[in-house]
């Protein structure tokens, strides 16, 4: 299955360390191949819960990372543009990152 141990840890270890290097490697390495809907959606409510939880805490980098995961997960369209217009929003408030954040916005 595609939502394996690997990325179950990696996400776990982000929570207690969002700067380990092996976590954010495994974690931005984890790439949806020939996954069934149910697997994706499966990986995607996990990046989701995840992306929530560093939210909360403020942290930055985590989030833009597991938004870009969700973007590799995610097939909807609707779904796509609405996580294009989260890391917009991340890029531009958070980051100060105005060209990126545009161009996330005529993604969406």
């Amino acid at each position: 299955m595609i939502m394996n141990n690997d990325l179950s840890t990696a996400l776990a270890t982000l929570r207690s360390d969002p700067d380990d290097s092996q976590a954010l490697a495994c974690t931005a390495n984890h790439k949806p191949g020939e996954a069934s809907a149910s697997e994706r959606d499966a990986v995607l409510v996990a990046l989701g819960a995840e992306r929530a939880w560093h939210t909360d805490r403020e942290n930055v980098e985590v989030c833009l990372l597991l938004l870009d995961q969700e973007l590799a997960w995610a097939q909807d369209p609707v779904r796509r543009a609405t996580l294009f217009v989260e890391k917009a929003r991340l890029l531009h408030r958070e980051m100060c990152r105005w060209e990126p954040a545009h161009a996330c916005v005529d993604e969406a």
